[in-house]
Formats: C-alpha cells, sequence, structure tokens
C-alpha cells in the first residue's frame, strides 16, 4: 500500500480512522506513506473505485463487500 491512494467513505470518521490505525500496525504512516481520497456512494462506491482501478485498496463492509462482489461476477 505504500505509495498509493485508498478509498475512504469519510476521511475523518469511522472506517477511515480504522484503516489508518490498520496500515500504522504494519508500518504504513499516513499521509507520509499512503494517501485517502473520499468517495461517494458507500460500500458500493468504493468497491467501484478500486475494481476500476482509479484507487488501490478500500475497507469494505462484510457481508455488504462480499454480495457486491459476486453480483459483479
Amino acid at each position: 500500500m505504500k505509495g498509493e491512494t485508498l478509498a475512504v467513505a469519510v476521511d475523518v470518521f469511522g472506517r477511515s480512522v480504522l484503516l489508518r490505525t490498520l496500515l500504522q500496525r504494519h508500518g504504513l504512516s499516513y499521509p507520509r506513506d499512503f494517501t485517502v481520497f473520499q468517495v461517494a456512494g458507500g460500500t458500493r462506491g468504493r468497491l467501484a473505485a478500486v475494481t476500476s482501478g482509479r484507487l488501490a485498496a478500500a475497507l469494505l463492509v462484510i457481508p455488504t463487500k462480499n454480495v457486491i462482489a459476486l453480483e459483479q461476477d
């Protein structure tokens, strides 16, 4: 994830904080090692940003992410 842009719902709350904390525990520091980009549309919007290649990754909610991903196959 170093040098990548990650999709978040809102830059300062909830899952965005969780994502930054998780990556920090694995040695990546925000904003030095990665950037975040706010994506509208909830889980579907973040998944679409990642699957289209616009952004590198996103933290998605289970089971919603599984259902959406399966629908796309």
